[in-house]
């Protein structure tokens, strides 16, 4: 792995962020998970967070 994670896992900051790879490569803020939203059966928490805005 020369130095460098052979996996690297995001699983919930991609919940919050549906942008987190252009997050990440801007160097820009990350939304937080909001923990009563993890285990919430309907929509709220997985499909309702928004895009960054420039």
């Amino acid at each position: 792995a020369e130095g460098r994670g052979d996996a690297v896992a995001f699983g919930r900051r991609f919940i919050t962020n549906p942008d987190l790879v252009d997050r990440i490569a801007g160097g820009h803020e990350l939304a937080s998970t909001r923990a009563d939203h993890i285990y919430d059966p309907g929509p709220q928490g997985y499909i309702d967070f928004p895009t960054r805005s420039d």
